[in-house]
């Protein structure tokens, strides 16, 4: 009989320092979170997966590395985030964090320089093409409205709060969806791109 108690002790005790160093789900998120704050595009990838890469391959697509970090960072600067709550189901494997992200509005700030970039180039379409603006002149343009609408003083701000789920995968925990993540702490943009397209 005390060698069965002593072998259940053992056990519970393995369990527990198991369970010990595990990581807990809510420091998984609060890296995550960072690794985006850093602009730690590998730590971003990693954590978020491919809902991060998405936008991260937008934006380094369409401008060179140091503006593409500079629009990112433009987005990201203003965020601030709170951890509502944190619930873990060893037992389930699976856990859930929910954050609230606050942010600039990224749908009035894209509605905004789209709308004032159409009736800029509008103003260079009926001119000579020697006198209409390069792409390079363009993408110079739209760096600098984008710059002002995400600096302004009175820029709007959105708050969105979200459920984020993990998985236990070889007892560490990992961000299983993401999206809705990645959407709040960009300001909305990923979820106003689609609508816009």
């Amino acid at each position: 009989m005390k060698k069965l108690i002593s072998v259940l002790l053992c056990a519970v005790m393995l369990l527990s320092l198991a369970a010990c160093g595990r990581e807990s789900a809510e420091s998984v998120v609060e890296k995550a979170i960072k690794s985006v704050k850093d602009l730690d595009l590998e730590a971003m990838n990693s954590y978020w997966g491919d809902d991060a890469s998405d936008v991260t391959d937008d934006v380094l697509e369409s401008e060179s590395d140091a503006e593409a970090l500079e629009v990112l960072k433009l987005i990201t600067d203003k965020m601030t985030y709170e951890i509502i709550d944190s619930q873990e189901d060893e037992k389930a494997g699976t856990a859930t964090v929910t954050v609230s992200f606050t942010n600039i509005n990224m749908g009035v700030v894209l509605s905004t320089l789209l709308s004032e970039m159409f009736t800029e180039l509008l103003n260079y379409a009926f001119l000579p093409e020697e006198e209409q603006p390069t792409e390079e002149e363009i993408n110079s343009m739209v760096m600098e409205k984008l710059k002002t609408l995400a600096t302004a003083e009175d820029a709007e701000m959105t708050t969105m709060e979200v459920d984020i789920h993990l998985d236990l995968v070889d007892d560490q925990w990992k961000i299983s969806n993401s999206e809705t993540a990645v959407d709040a702490m960009f300001g909305g943009m990923i979820s106003s791109m689609s609508s816009m397209s």
